[in-house]
């Protein structure tokens, strides 16, 4: 958990989805950390795919934010139980 403190303290930017009932979810969640902080984004597009949302954002990532979509994209198989 303060491992994921810290990767959110450090970002620019914190994007906030989920597809399905998980985007309902996401939404609830970015609604209250956005209230500590205005990096908190939410995505409502039930249209746009994680990894087609990954690609289009992907200049917009950090040097640690290029590593995790890195992994995440070559673990995809495991990438869908995290949460």
């Amino acid at each position: 958990v303060e491992q994921a403190v810290d990767l959110m303290r450090a970002a620019r930017q914190v994007f906030c989805l989920g597809q399905g009932g998980s985007m309902l979810l996401a939404n609830d969640i970015c609604a209250r950390f956005s209230s500590l902080s205005n990096k908190f984004r939410t995505i409502m597009s039930t249209t746009t795919n994680f990894w087609e949302l990954l690609q289009q954002r992907q200049d917009e990532l950090t040097k640690s934010g290029r590593a995790v979509a890195d992994y995440l994209v070559h673990h995809a198989d495991e990438a869908q139980y995290l949460s």
